[in-house]
């Protein structure tokens, strides 16, 4: 009895850690990237009014490829402080209305390299300007191929070592191949960072 017992406690206990693990490692990366889009991007993208279902999918794979949501590094768009100060000199400038907008989300009490590493809303405004500037048009919102290219040649540009297919996979197959690749990615960066 006590060992029909103590098995069907093993049962129970491993298909709870199971269950536990599926959600960890299935469900709880989608739930955050669908959090992320709908109350971070979404709404700062509306306060710059520049909203479009192209650029909130356009940042989201933009996120995932460079930080992989934030898992890498607290300067989720992986954003240089030359490009803020660029943005800031040679563009926002001369857009008062848009450089309002943008001012509403930085945090005046700490610096621009701060607000680079621990402002989400005002990484998320810079990395859409990044775009903005591009000339180009966005592309659908729903190609994610064209999201790729578009990201490669305008953020990453030629001189990154990511590429329009790690952006895609990532993008597409978030699930399975994006979040393995994060997993990887940030036990790299771990061990090299132990160094």
């Amino acid at each position: 009895m006590k060992k029909t017992n103590s098995i069907i406690t093993i049962s129970i206990v491993t298909t709870i850690l199971i269950l536990i693990c599926i959600y960890l490692i299935l469900i709880k990366p989608v739930l955050y990237k669908n959090y992320f889009k709908n109350t971070i991007i979404n709404p700062t993208l509306v306060a710059l009014d520049l909203y479009s279902d192209s650029a909130s999918n356009l940042l989201i794979g933009t996120a995932m490829q460079e930080s992989c949501l934030g898992r890498l590094s607290n300067n989720i768009f992986q954003i240089k402080l030359n490009t803020a100060q660029d943005i800031n000199t040679n563009y926002l400038a001369y857009r008062p209305a848009l450089y309002k907008a943008v001012m509403k989300l930085y945090n005046n009490s700490h610096s621009l390299e701060w607000n680079l590493n621990n402002n989400i809303n005002y990484q998320v405004a810079l990395a859409r300007i990044v775009y903005q500037r591009s000339h180009g048009e966005l592309p659908n919102a729903s190609n994610s191929k064209a999201l790729a290219e578009f990201w490669k040649n305008n953020y990453n540009t030629y001189l990154g070592r990511g590429t329009a297919s790690q952006f895609q996979s990532i993008y597409d197959n978030y699930l399975f191949v994006g979040f393995s690749r994060c997993i990887v990615k940030y036990w790299l960066y771990a061990k090299h960072d132990s160094k």
